[in-house]
């Protein structure tokens, strides 16, 4: 069984809890139908439905919140993929083809600097 908190906190996440037993619904939380499929963002979600006894049957994704709390949780994430490009950008500069029957093949230059 999972359980999920209707308000989001803060950040749009929702606090939620899974659990291998029936337990006590605390107020504020609804029982999440098991068959709702979980998004990749999950716990951030928002436009929680609930059928007329209650039960989560639907919701959506909260791609903006995710995004914000995945930035806030790595700050530096966007300056790793910034410097993967540029250095994928680099290893292009660093390639020659070779002549002759192995055309299709490229061999990374000794001693090569970017200019």
């Amino acid at each position: 069984m999972k359980i999920i908190e209707l308000v989001s906190l803060e950040n749009g996440a929702h606090r939620n809890r899974k659990t291998d037993f029936n337990v006590e619904i605390p107020d504020g939380w609804a029982i999440v139908s098991e068959d709702l499929s979980t998004p990749p963002t999950f716990p951030f979600v928002k436009n929680l439905v609930q059928n007329e006894s209650g039960m989560v049957v639907g919701w959506d994704p909260d791609q903006e919140s995710y995004d914000a709390a995945m930035e806030s949780a790595n700050p530096l994430l966007g300056a790793i993929e910034a410097r993967i490009a540029q250095s994928k950008e680099d290893l292009a500069t660093y390639r020659i083809p070779l002549p002759g029957p192995m055309a299709s093949s490229t061999v990374l230059r000794r001693n090569a600097r970017p200019s």
